[in-house]
């Protein structure tokens, strides 16, 4: 789970402990500020294992190279506002695109826009569906609206998360019969073309 305002921050490692991500959660402080982009680039450094940085955008370096994630999908949770940090239009959702990294987005919000306090100031907000959007079709990923928390989790439990496992039991009777069938016969062949005949 990575919290980002002006920056972002890993609060807590993947894990199938669920009520450690809901504690998690629950101890989010409010903040001011945005950046879609350091969140983007926090996840990207969870997934790979190391710090994942853009290079300067006035030097002519290449963007890192993180190998290929594609069972990794980021669901980005947010009024989709872009305040501050790198342009969360450009590189970094082509970075996790090059990764093979999908990014699900969930818009919060509304499009009018509200105010909301935050540390006792009064911030101005409206939900930016074109940037989300903008970001999932980047990564081939969805773009989900949640107005309230009872459609939030209906998006929840429809995020194609692409790792699923299920036990399946695999009848290999056959495949055994005919690798013993194809021995037989390979031993047969061989044995009349050496004695010129089967003993």
């Amino acid at each position: 789970m990575v919290a980002f305002d002006q920056g972002a921050l890993t609060t807590h490692l993947p894990s199938g402990n669920h009520d450690e991500a809901i504690a998690a959660i629950d101890g989010l402080p409010p903040a001011g500020g945005t950046s879609l982009g350091e969140a983007i680039l926090a996840a990207l450094t969870t997934i790979v294992g190391h710090a994942v940085s853009l290079p300067d955008p006035d030097s002519e370096a290449p963007p890192p190279n993180l190998g290929y994630w594609g069972s990794a999908t980021i669901v980005l949770l947010s009024d989709g506002e872009d305040t501050s940090g790198p342009d969360a239009s450009g590189p970094p959702p082509e970075l996790a695109a090059d990764a093979g990294v999908h990014i699900d987005t969930i818009g919060i919000g509304t499009v009018d826009g509200a105010t909301v306090t935050v540390d006792g100031f009064q911030v101005a907000t409206a939900l930016d569906e074109d940037l989300l959007t903008q970001i999932a079709q980047t990564t081939t990923g969805s773009y989900h609206r949640a107005v309230d928390a009872q459609a939030l989790d209906s998006v929840y439990k429809s995020l194609d998360l692409r790792i699923t496992t299920k036990p399946e039991l695999v009848e290999l009777t056959g495949v055994a019969v005919g690798a013993a069938l194809l021995l037989l016969t390979v031993g047969g062949i061989l044995m009349v073309s050496w004695y010129g005949r089967i003993l």
